[in-house]
């Protein structure tokens, strides 16, 4: 801050807010650069408020991690910003408004959504314009009832941004009657388990359940790691769903994670068609599609970069969302200027915001009693390389507006099964090596005993007893045993098949050779 005297015992302060936007480890970050230098420009220029006063602006990239996070609030605080928006991702808002909270200073977030943030004994100066991830589980209950499902797996990071919320939608689905059959927590990974697909063990068991609905709660590299294992396992296809909590269309690229370039996108890339989530409801409002433009125009001059303004639906909320948390401190600000308060009072920014309701480029923004926003979320679906709009969620009425079918991965619009049609035995092993034992033995004797029936097939016992017959009927019952290993050798589409006409087509074989054995004596003794 630097003070001016315009001589007449007046005085205008030069204002710097620090902006928290991660350009590497987010898609999103280069898309939202633009929005930093367009608020700062349309606050100077409103003159409704801080009048008389001027805000700056610094940019950091926090790269969705909390080392640089810290590294940047520190830079910020040494150059004597007064209040810091950002950063992108949870996992660099909780640090750093520890060391933000004991400087006393404001921190309004535009994307963090993790629940804990809402505790002001341990983040006393955090506010945000996103509604934290409480009630996810309702929304994917009225997803279940809308679909029929009834069981699903849970497979989440320890990342307590994503593992808590986790935890929330298991409480809440298992209360109203949905069985979650799986539920795993894992470490993220990190560069060093490349190229290792780390996720196998915790997807078999998913399969050996039978389980088709299955949500990804992580971030993108670990998202990845999971559908490509999936697909090794053959758990990819139109009778599975993969649901991603806070989805983002980034996350089949190698560069969006922990993965890095490993020359695996466009496999990826088809894993993750079909995949599932929520995210932020774009607003639709021709000022919307005008303000847009300008953060377009925006980007290109200040960083040189293009982004797309054709589909709204493509660009991120979160744009809209870090213009508002901007406004929203600027509001709070001229309340206590005009008080005759310091902008560095985070106290009186904290209690300012409180009394501040405005339409904002996202929509309305008005902070609860935790310092929080309501947003409405929307169901969209990753189809031919891009997020689409299937559905909307209102919170407070509880409603789902469907607006588009769903396309699963291979195309289909059929919902599918929450579980096999045919799932795997779950005994013991003990149980499942008797069962194959027994299979192999009844395949081994009826191949002897069809070796032994072309062999004496010359014997009158065994021409009157039609050997031919006899043999057919044994190709049967081998057809009938292979069901056994077959069903053992795991879960999937082809397998599935596979075990259906293998039962029924042994069966038909057996029976069809016993009743023409039976029509033959028939007719034979009922011969004039």
């Amino acid at each position: 801050v630097s003070t001016q005297s315009t001589g007449t015992n007046v005085y205008t302060l030069n204002i710097t807010i620090g902006f928290l936007v991660p350009t590497q480890g987010w898609s999103l970050g280069p898309l939202i650069n633009g929005v930093v230098p367009l608020v700062i420009e349309d606050i100077n220029k409103d003159t409704t408020i801080l009048q008389g006063h001027t805000l700056s602006w610094m940019l950091w990239d926090d790269q969705c991690s909390p080392g640089p996070a810290l590294a940047g609030v520190m830079n910020f605080i040494g150059n004597n910003a007064t209040a810091v928006i950002g950063p992108g991702c949870s996992t660099g808002c909780s640090p750093t408004n520890v060391l933000l909270g004991y400087f006393g200073l404001p921190q309004i977030s535009f994307s963090c959504t993790a629940s804990e943030l809402s505790d002001k004994t341990v983040y006393p100066t955090f506010s945000r314009v996103v509604s934290p991830r409480l009630d996810l589980g309702k929304m994917y209950l009225r997803l279940f009832q809308q679909k029929g499902w009834n069981h699903c797996a849970i497979l989440s990071s320890s990342q307590t941004a994503y593992n808590i919320p986790a935890r929330e939608i298991l409480s809440y689905l298992t209360k109203n009657g949905v069985t979650v059959d799986v539920f795993s927590t894992f470490d993220p990974g990190s560069v060093n388990t490349v190229p290792l697909v780390t996720k196998k063990p915790l997807l078999e068991p998913v399969l050996k359940k039978g389980v088709r609905i299955i949500f990804l709660m992580a971030y993108g590299g670990d998202v990845r790691d999971f559908l490509l294992a999936a697909k090794e396992l053959d758990m990819i296809g139109p009778d599975w769903v993969y649901l991603e909590p806070f989805i983002d269309s980034s996350y089949w690229q190698g560069l969006s994670g922990w993965m890095g370039n490993d020359s695996r996108d466009e496999e990826a890339k088809a894993a993750y068609e079909g995949i599932i989530g929520e995210t932020f409801s774009p607003p639709t409002s021709d000022l919307y599609k005008t303000w847009l433009q300008r953060v377009a125009a925006k980007q290109k001059e200040v960083f040189g970069n293009d982004i797309s303004t054709e589909n709204l639906d493509q660009y991120p909320l979160q744009g809209a969302l870090l213009y508002d948390a901007a406004y929203l401190y600027a509001k709070a600000l001229d309340l206590v200027l005009n008080s005759g308060l310091s902008p560095f009072n985070g106290t009186a920014i904290m209690e300012a915001q409180q009394k501040i309701s405005f339409d904002g480029v996202s929509g309305t923004v008005k902070l609860d009693s935790s310092w929080d926003n309501q947003n409405d979320l929307s169901f969209f679906n990753f189809v031919n390389g891009e997020l689409v709009r299937v559905a909307d969620y209102r919170f407070i009425t509880d409603e789902y507006l469907e607006l588009n079918d769903i396309v699963y991965n291979g195309g289909s619009t059929d919902t599918p099964s929450d579980l096999s049609p045919l799932p795997l035995i779950e005994d013991s092993d003990i149980a499942k090596i008797i069962l194959l034992v027994a299979s192999c033995i009844g395949i081994l004797l009826c191949i002897v005993i069809a070796i032994l029936l072309v062999i004496f097939r010359s014997k009158p016992i065994m021409i009157a007893s039609s050997w031919k017959m006899l043999e057919l009927l044994l190709l049967g019952a081998v057809l009938a045993f292979l069901y056994i290993p077959v069903g053992f050798s795991g879960l999937s589409t082809p397998i599935c098949i596979a075990k259906n006409f293998l039962l029924h087509i042994g069966f038909v074989v057996v029976f069809c050779s016993l009743f023409l054995k039976t029509w033959r004596i028939n007719e034979i003794f009922n011969m004039k």
